[in-house]
């Protein structure tokens, strides 16, 4: 898990850090909360590839199948109204980050209870 330690230290960095609405995160906890989405997302691609090793090439391969989904989803939602996700979502869809989408959309918190139960699945 990366957290730059001037954010932490500084509240002014955060605030010039996430000036420009670019991150869905708008402060020091969506941060975490983004960046520990991303640990969660992991232990549970973990957990899978040791219950099921067999089904999978290797750990990249497990987080990458298990997020798909989520990636599909948000996809339409990017092409149907761009303009309700980040620019940071919209990029990282756009390059086909789907473990980047995941922590974003965590941030995000749309109201969507397809999308939010996909994430779920995802996360331990």
């Amino acid at each position: 898990m990366f957290i730059n330690s001037d954010i932490l230290q500084n509240p002014q960095s955060v605030a010039n850090y996430l000036k420009g609405d670019y991150f869905a995160a708008s402060n020091i906890d969506d941060i975490i909360k983004h960046e520990m989405t991303h640990k969660q997302n992991w232990d549970k691609a973990r957990e899978e590839y040791r219950l099921h090793p067999k089904r999978y090439k290797d750990l990249s391969d497990t987080i990458d199948q298990l997020n798909e989904p989520i990636f599909v989803y948000v996809k339409h939602m990017f092409y149907t109204d761009p303009m309700m996700l980040s620019g940071y979502l919209r990029d990282t869809i756009l390059v086909h980050n789907n473990r980047k989408v995941v922590a974003e959309l965590a941030v995000l918190n749309i109201s969507d209870d397809v999308l939010n139960k996909l994430i779920k699945e995802v996360l331990i």
